[in-house]
């Protein structure tokens, strides 16, 4: 309650706490800068010390190299004899013990011919790593290895091996110093190369190029596989540097790494984190502490002293009534002589700029009044119609209104081609804009000009001057005499229809509240198209089902396939609306076009080519794979052929006959426009060939069945006429006669003695 009704108490609290916060804050920010500087220079430090130990590890190597070159320049060791090798071995110098798996020379072929190793069975075997003996005798240059396993021994082990060559540069061997990994020997020379014990805070080690630990400062991490820790792998790419990076064991480290020159070995260093930041971290602690008495101390001060301070405030606390109440003419005139009278000038200026603050809310209330007034007119204008047209222009008019611009337009983005395509821009409707000038600017690719851009992007787009933007690519339009545009786009859940463009002669302003405003008219014109769309939808889904009715009620009206197969593509072409309708039969190997109407069937002279079954062409794919195909643009797709070269054919949608024992033709429609046909196209076109396939095999059934009677019939007629015949000559003619007059075949014969027939 104390804290609530003093003053002086809420003053003390309101200095206290910023201030705390304050101080919290610099020492906070201090310690995080303090340790990204501190961070920085270990990092450059460490990635300079690894630079540092690498170039001295690579003189140490060379050092060696350079015994071995020295060796293999010997008279004794270019003899290959074994007794001038074993004189020559003996006086090598003290460093040959480096190489605890002993220096063995290899004659050309790879073979050993003497060796320090203290395993006698060396001599006379191949050189453990072959690779490198072949690379050393096809460059003649020394070559230091990985890590590799010892054949003889199983020891994992490096080797520096020296190209043994006569004067004339004839190769003659190898000198080969082989390095056991972990050996003692050379253990000791890295690590006093690298100047690092087992107990000191910071490590050391050395990798080849595969990432295997060669030395490592912690002899039990020597011959571990480091090829995935980043400072390893990014050292065995060349880089050198260092990373502040937690380790294997999960503890924060710094690490240097650096290749070794002239080697594919590298040197990583590390360091914990811990021990070059906790220094740091307890000062900051000190730090914070006497912050936090210097605040409590400050505190104190400030409450005993501000109570004498306050009094005046009094005053000012009953002007402030006055202004709450709504006064803002009320003075306040407070003449102390210090803060107090300024806080009073700031009341005063305050009551004044709130009443002029006031009335810019009045203005905006109204200007917002008047906006949704304009919001409710769009919408109430779209959503009074479904048809499409009626729809944009009635909202392209309201919008123009309420804007208070004389031209605009609409852009509907069509899909056209493959469905990767990325369409077109055609508008649909505009205002106060002539036709050449609309034709110029229709048409537009998604991305070109200011409305492509606006559609690809979906933002919102301003352009003050229209004649010298760069990104204007129609010049109807600088030559048109407007100067100015904003443009938005159409859009409704994630779907973008289009954009809406406002566009002036004059030279006028659209602040980001136009647009804004501008932007909320699209979004209920496009949830209007939306709208529309789905009527359209719903109707054409109403009407395909009414079209499946009426082509199934014209299927069942006959059984004669030829009419039939006339009445089923002249019935979908009506009801359907398709450019062009076919249907083709399975005759043997053959797909035979057995009715179709639409160009070029309506030519008299126009014979249909004969396609096979699985062949070219749409119609031979479909009746070979018994699956439908949609082809948004006939040009895009190989298995297309033309019925004729004049076919203004440009999209086309076949599906397969089928029965119970498999396709017996296919139903192709097509059409003059590009991207025509979609799944619901595909729905019923499908359904329809279920139909037609069904009322083809009844029909079928049907001739067949007449067939058979006719056939009866004939026997029967037969029957009774020969039985009037009283030779065998006379019945054998008549019979002939009947059969080839009735049934309708080819050639009618009999053989007896003489034989006769009857054929055409």
């Amino acid at each position: 309650m104390f804290l609530t009704r003093s003053l002086r108490a809420r003053t003390l609290l309101y200095v206290l706490i910023p201030t705390a916060l304050g101080l919290l804050a610099v020492a906070t920010i201090a310690l995080y800068a303090y340790e990204r500087v501190a961070q920085d220079v270990v990092q450059q430090r460490d990635a300079e010390l690894a630079r540092l130990q690498a170039a001295r590890l690579s003189e140490a190597l060379d050092e060696h190299t350079g015994l071995l070159q020295a060796f293999a320049a010997q008279r004794d060791v270019q003899s290959m004899n074994v007794d001038r090798l074993a004189v020559a071995t003996s006086k090598a110098p003290p460093q040959f013990k480096h190489f605890d798996a002993g220096v063995v020379i290899f004659d050309e072929d790879g073979m050993t011919v003497w060796s320090t190793s203290p395993i006698p069975s060396r001599r006379g075997t191949p050189y453990p790593l072959r690779s490198q003996f072949d690379l050393v005798r096809a460059t003649h240059e020394l070559h230091l290895s990985d890590v590799f396993t010892d054949p003889l021994t199983g020891q994992d082990i490096v080797s520096l091996a020296v190209p043994v060559e006569d004067r004339a540069g004839q190769f003659l061997g190898v000198v080969a110093g082989l390095q056991t990994v972990g050996g003692s020997a050379f253990a000791q020379v890295y690590a006093d190369l690298l100047q690092v014990s087992s107990e000191q805070s910071r490590q050391a080690y050395i990798v080849d190029g595969n990432g295997t630990v060669i030395y490592h400062s912690d002899a039990s991490r020597t011959g571990h596989d480091l090829s995935n820790w980043p400072p390893v792998s990014q050292s065995m790419d060349g880089q050198s540097g260092a990373l502040l990076i937690d380790d294997q064991t999960g503890d924060r480290v710094v690490s240097g790494f650096a290749p070794v020159p002239d080697t594919p070995w590298a040197l990583v260093t590390q360091q914990s984190w811990e021990i070059v930041v906790g220094p740091i971290r307890g000062y900051s602690r000190i730090l914070l502490g006497v912050l936090a008495v210097a605040g409590l101390s400050s505190g104190a001060l400030v409450f005993f002293s501000v109570g004498q301070a306050l009094r005046p405030i009094r005053d000012l606390t009953r002007g402030a009534e006055r202004i709450a109440g709504g006064d803002f003419d009320y003075t306040i005139n407070a003449q102390t002589g210090d803060e107090v009278e300024r806080l009073g000038q700031q009341f005063n200026l305050m009551a004044r700029t709130l009443r002029e603050s006031y009335r810019d809310l009045e203005r905006r209330v109204a200007d917002r009044t008047k906006e949704l007034a304009a919001l409710n007119a769009v919408s109430e204008a779209v959503s009074g119609t479904l048809d499409l047209e009626r729809l944009l222009d009635t909202a392209l008019e309201k919008t123009l209104e309420v804007m208070g611009v004389e031209a605009g337009g609409i852009y509907l983005l069509q899909e056209v081609g493959a469905p990767s395509a990325k369409g077109i821009l055609t508008i649909v409707s505009h205002r106060g804009m002539r036709e050449e000038f609309v034709r110029a600017i229709d048409n537009l690719a998604v991305g070109e000009g200011f409305s492509g851009r606006v559609v690809q992007t979906g933002e919102p787009m301003v352009v003050p001057d229209l004649h010298r933007d760069p990104r204007l690519t129609r010049s109807a339009v600088a030559q048109s005499g407007f100067r100015t545009v904003a443009i938005v786009p159409l859009a409704s859940r994630d779907k973008t229809w289009g954009s809406l463009f406002v566009i002036t002669r004059s030279d006028r302003v659209f602040p980001p509240h136009d647009v804004e405003f501008l932007s909320h008219i699209a979004d209920q014109i496009a949830v209007a198209i939306e709208n529309a769309h789905l009527f359209a939808t719903e109707q054409r889904r109403a009407e395909q089902f009414r079209v499946i009715s009426d082509v199934s009620s014209h299927m069942t009206s006959t059984l004669y396939v030829d009419e039939l197969l006339d009445q089923i593509v002249r019935s979908i072409k009506d009801n359907m609306g398709y450019h062009l309708v076919g249907i083709s039969l399975i005759e043997g190997q053959d797909l035979v076009i057995k009715a179709g109407v639409g160009p070029p069937f309506d030519d008299p002279s126009f014979r249909p080519p004969r396609s096979t079954v699985g062949g070219a062409g749409v119609t031979g794919w479909v009746a070979g794979a018994g699956e439908p195909l949609l082809v948004g643009d006939v040009s895009q797709e190989e298995r297309y052929f033309p019925l004729s070269p004049k076919d203004p054919s440009r999209s086309e949608l076949c599906v397969p006959l089928k029965t119970k024992d498999g396709v017996i033709g296919v139903l192709n429609v097509e059409s003059d426009e590009l991207g025509a046909f979609d799944q619901s196209d595909l729905a019923i076109l499908q359904s329809l060939a279920n139909q037609s396939a069904i009322a083809i095999e009844n029909a079928r059934l049907f001739a067949a069945e007449q067939r058979r009677a006719e056939q009866f019939r004939v026997l029967s007629e037969v029957g009774t006429r020969i039985t009037s015949l009283l030779t065998v000559d006379d019945l054998l003619e008549e019979t002939v006669r009947l059969v080839h007059q009735v049934l309708g075949y080819y050639l009618v014969g009999h053989r007896t003695g003489g034989g006769r027939g009857v054929g055409d």
